[in-house]
């Protein structure tokens, strides 16, 4: 596939590196000279430094294109002289800039990631696929702003002035005991700084097969793909910036709106959570329903497991046998029910070969739902209790499934 291998310009990396030179020459000078107030360029020789470094590395202004082919042999990507284990790409995603759709790679938070040119959109999924990163078949994970960002101006500017007025006031209640300055800046900080917490904490977005997960300061969320209706991102004027915000309308309840960053540095990334969820939306379907075999109804659940490795083995006068396409049907259909799925994926167990194996565990790879990926994990080995609870704690989220929205 001809693509073409984007690079940061050497040029800028270099300069947005210049504020870095100023933290020694101001340790020299305070050194040398005596000047101690040069140490105060300390702290903003670093802040630029990273701020600038930020700027060229996102917004990667003049970039060298290098055009090349990319290609997938023996499990390897191959970029024209260069090539990277597939093993080692955690992610993929695809952005869009005014040079047209870029593919990038995600190697870790400690590698680059890798970004290559397409044509077009679709030769950007193609390639995802060939990697196993497709919408269907891995999890992307993006993040955003804290949800937080969501309460009305009015309330968040109530909430900084309370405790900030809270803070002063309890310092100076401690300093008039202990004269120490050190102490009122102390208290002061402890107030203030939960309020800083919860307005920076970001927001994890996770878009697998199955559907949308939320994760921001121990809350936990998911959204099947089934309930979304419309996915679309907006630009919203947030104290005079403009805030880029994801909102998944759902079929029978309020829109999820998740706030992912200023507008003015966003450089794609907010369309690019819009584009995988529309990804991973597409092609839901079922062919032969094997859920009514599925079903635990009274059950215990160990005879409920028992009864479902069985389904292929025999037939009853009460019960029909149900083909393996239907499981597989029922087991890759993302807008099945989570309990379904980890049902089939128990009853495809007794006739597994290492291609099928492997089949699971790549359907357990593409779900965002922490409890259904342990579910089919766990039906691929032969831990009996262990698969028992993954089955039960399953079972019991999918009865209390619900998602949070912060209200402003």
């Amino acid at each position: 596939m001809p693509v073409w291998r984007v690079r940061r310009s050497r040029l800028w990396r270099g300069l947005a590196a210049l504020p870095f030179f100023g933290v020694p020459v101001a340790l020299l000078s305070a050194i040398v000279g005596g000047n101690t107030d040069s140490l105060l360029f300390i702290a903003h020789g670093l802040a630029f430094g990273v701020a600038a470094q930020y700027f060229a590395w996102h917004k990667n202004p003049d970039p060298t294109i290098e055009p090349t082919t990319a290609t997938v042999q023996n499990k390897h990507l191959v970029v024209g002289a260069a090539s990277w284990p597939v093993a080692e790409l955690r992610s993929g995603i695809i952005l869009r800039s005014k040079r047209g759709p870029i593919v990038r790679l995600s190697r870790g938070r400690t590698r680059f990631p890798i970004d290559l040119g397409v044509r077009t959109e679709e030769e950007g999924k193609r390639l995802l696929s060939q990697l196993g990163l497709g919408g269907h078949q891995s999890v992307a994970t993006f993040r955003g702003l804290s949800r937080a960002q969501l309460v009305q101006p009015w309330k968040a500017a109530l909430a900084t002035v309370s405790c900030m007025a809270l803070g002063v006031f309890s310092a100076y209640q401690l300093m008039f005991f202990l004269s120490s300055i050190v102490v009122f800046f102390a208290t002061v900080l402890l107030f203030v700084s939960p309020l800083i917490v919860l307005m920076a904490a970001p927001t994890k977005i996770d878009v697998g097969a199955d559907g949308v997960r939320l994760r921001w300061l121990g809350r936990d969320s998911f959204t099947p793909m089934a309930d979304i209706k419309r996915v679309y991102v907006e630009e919203v004027a947030v104290h005079n910036q403009g805030q880029m915000r994801l909102t998944l309308e759902r079929h029978d309840d309020e829109p999820v709106v998740v706030p992912l960053g200023n507008a003015q540095t966003d450089f794609g990334q907010a369309e690019a959570v819009a584009a995988r969820i529309r990804w991973a939306m597409e092609g839901h379907g079922a062919g032969e329903d094997a859920t009514p075999q599925l079903r635990r109804d009274e059950r215990p659940l160990s005879e409920w497991v028992e009864r479902l490795r069985g389904l292929e083995r025999h037939a009853t006068h009460r019960h029909a046998t149900v083909s393996r396409d239907a499981l597989w049907s029922t087991l890759e259909d993302a807008s099945a029910a989570p309990l379904d799925r980890a049902a089939a994926a128990v009853a495809l167990r007794e006739r597994l070969g290492p291609d099928e194996r492997r089949r699971i565990a790549t359907a357990a790879r593409a779900t965002a739902a922490p409890r259904l990926r342990i579910a089919l994990e766990r039906s691929l080995d032969d831990d009996e209790p262990a698969l028992l609870e993954a089955l039960a704690e399953l079972e019991a989220t999918q009865a209390s499934a619900s998602t949070f929205t912060l209200k402003g």
